[in-house]
């Protein structure tokens, strides 16, 4: 699948939704997706807190990013952030990028900007909320009143209300939104974490890190932004009881932020400035190194909602202190760390003491920690994410088997690149099954060759080959096309996903005869998207019918049979019609512009355009008119 996430909060950014979407990005990319992302164009400053250069090391990974225009936005969280002023920047970049779905990641600026592609490009929209809103308003809301939190939740609710699905990385944000009118379902999804970069070290690497950091007494680490919300006074000044009594103690804060300039000051005032480490922004590989040398993790900030900090120090095996409260509570357990009440610093210098001074038990609690952590690993989120688009895109019963059948007689030459296309597709669960119609070359022997059913149908006829495909496939959904067909990767991913709404009972698309000449190419396919369209509606509403094109058609196994199957009684001209017809009995039948199929343009070569022509119009009218298509016998 091709997902694009949109976040206003993004690399360079100090940010828990930075890091977890492009974690999840990783893993995601491992299945076989193909990402993108957009976010917000940050300022050479940003990129030099970070120690960073403007070169997108995404793109190097093979990710593709877009950069919106933004303004600096005072007062954030992480004084990184950005205001996105949303004018639709994305859009362009959205229909080139060609999304299966699209995912937002905050509903601000960008936020908006992913609606807007959304409901224009009619590509599913799936949010996720991280942020617990009401607190953060208290602490960073330029009106922090009660009725300012009150709207604030209101829209929150309202957008992701126009969401298709919607997840929350914890339980209580769920009944935070369903308070203020949220209805949607929502399900609560971990952020991903990298296990291949976060791991236990072995006690000689352990060693070799602390000498080589410095470290010789005691270690805590706090890592994170260094902000307000984070209560980190509350860790220094805990701090200062463990160094009165371990001297040579050392309090690790990795990371940067608002409050730097502040919290220095009381390290100062406290005479702590021996034993705190500032180490300013880190990359994950140098973080890694200051966890790996550390004996214990801190934590105080109460209004986390997973706080992937605590989880990367879980994944290195490090016993865990941290406050009652959020997600950091909810995490924590006693089998693997303590938890202390809300800024009570008494508290959790004594729990800090406890686990310092007992190896043993932290030893125990670190190898508990890291066998709960796996269940965050990039791999297993992403599998749950997978699963997740699969629904959205697809439906509530998720991916759909399909059975993709192609009628040949004589390919030899074509079969085989029409093949390579149809194996190629990027959905998932789909089966080609060749219909050897009364061949007499090597058509079959080549299908033979590669991992496709092959079967036989002596009797010559397009439908009759058809038939028998239909009785030999094991999809939800039977598609139809033809030997001399070379299919977009995404052709099948864009016809399966009409299927979710279960009225429909088939979709079709418009031919590109790629081989045809300049004129015909583009007056044809025009002509298609534009014409067959309405003309698939207006006979539909008449109640006559419906518009399927023969070789670019996707219909519903169960919809199929009921209608009686494909009618072998019936000649080449009008079969896609009879079949339409008597389908669009059993559902809706969508005709997709989009749905674009390219196949050869050698019949009208062959008998003259305008003959053909005439002879498809003349059969489409006389189906929708009499009721019956040129059989076997008779002839035109």
């Amino acid at each position: 699948m091709r997902i694009l996430f949109y976040s206003d909060n993004f690399y360079p950014e100090t940010s828990g939704i930075s890091d977890s979407i492009i974690a999840l990005a990783r893993g995601l990319k491992a299945r076989g997706h193909t990402i993108g992302f957009v976010g917000p164009r940050y300022s050479d400053k940003n990129y030099k807190a970070v120690g960073k250069t403007r070169e997108e090391f995404l793109v190097t990974e093979g990710f593709e990013v877009h950069r919106i225009p933004s303004l600096p936005f005072a007062g954030s969280a992480s004084g990184q952030a950005r205001n996105v002023i949303p004018l639709g920047w994305s859009i362009s970049f959205a229909r080139r990028f060609r999304p299966d779905i699209i995912h937002t990641q905050t509903p601000f600026g960008t936020g908006f900007e992913a609606l807007f592609a959304s409901r224009i490009l009619k590509i599913p929209l799936v949010g996720t909320n991280h942020t617990h809103i009401r607190e953060f308003i208290k602490i960073y809301g330029p009106i922090r009143t009660r009725w300012a939190e009150k709207i604030v939740q209101r829209f929150f609710s309202w957008y992701y209300n126009r969401c298709t699905y919607v997840s929350t990385v914890a339980q209580k944000l769920v009944d935070e939104m369903r308070e203020h009118g949220f209805k949607r379902n929502a399900d609560v999804i971990s952020n991903p974490l990298s296990l291949s970069t976060f791991s236990p070290p072995t006690e000689e690497l352990r060693s070799s890190l602390r000498k080589e950091l410095g470290l010789a007494g005691p270690t805590i680490i706090y890592a994170g932004r260094i902000a307000m919300e984070k209560r980190l006074d509350v860790v220094i000044r805990a701090f200062k009881r463990i160094v009165d009594l371990s001297p040579n103690a050392s309090l690790v804060i990795a990371g940067n932020g608002p409050e730097e300039k502040e919290m220095r000051k009381l390290v100062s005032d406290l005479g702590l400035a021996m034993n705190v480490i500032f180490t300013g922004f880190l990359d994950h590989a140098t973080l890694s190194k200051w966890y790996k040398a550390a004996d214990v993790f801190v934590m105080m900030c109460p209004i986390e909602t997973q706080c992937l900090a605590l989880m990367q120090a879980f994944a290195t095996a490090l016993p865990s202190v941290g406050v009652k409260a959020g997600a950091v509570g909810e995490h924590i357990k006693p089998e693997f760390g303590l938890t202390v009440p809300d800024g009570d610093e008494k508290s959790l210098a004594s729990a800090l003491g406890k686990i310092l001074s007992d190896p043993g038990r932290a030893k125990e609690m670190g190898t508990r920690a890291l066998s709960y952590v796996q269940r965050f690993s990039e791999s297993a989120v992403a599998k749950t994410w997978t699963e997740t688009y699969e629904k959205a895109v697809f439906g509530a019963s998720g991916i759909r088997k399909v059975s993709v059948v192609i009628p040949a007689h004589n390919e030899e030459r074509v079969i085989a690149a029409t093949l390579q296309a149809v194996l190629a597709q990027d959905y998932p669960d789909f089966e080609v099954i060749v219909v050897d119609n009364a061949s007499t070359d090597g058509t079959a022997d080549i299908a033979r060759a590669y991992p496709v059913k092959v079967v036989s149908e002596p009797q010559k006829g397009l439908l009759a080959a058809r038939e028998r495909g239909r009785q030999e496939a094991t999809g939800d959904i039977v598609v139809q096309m033809d030997a001399d067909c070379l299919p977009e990767k995404h052709w099948l991913s864009r016809g399966v996903r009409h299927f979710k709404d279960e009225r429909v009972s088939a979709v079709a698309g418009p031919y590109d005869y790629f081989d045809g000449k300049p004129f015909f190419r583009f007056f044809s396919l025009a002509s298609q998207k534009y014409i067959y369209r309405g003309m698939n509606s207006f006979v539909q509403m008449l109640g006559s019918g419906a518009v399927l094109i023969g070789g670019n058609s996707f219909i519903r196994a169960s919809a199929l049979s009921k209608a009686g199957g494909y009618d072998v009684s019936i000649a080449f001209y009008g079969e896609d019609t009879d079949t339409a017809k008597r389908v669009s009995k059993q559902g809706r039948v969508i005709f997709d512009s989009k749905l674009i199929q390219k196949t050869s343009a050698r019949r009208f070569k062959a008998e003259g355009t305008f003959k053909i022509t005439l002879l498809y119009l003349f059969h489409f009218f006389r189906v929708l008119s009499v009721r019956k298509a040129l059989l076997q016998t008779e002839k035109f």
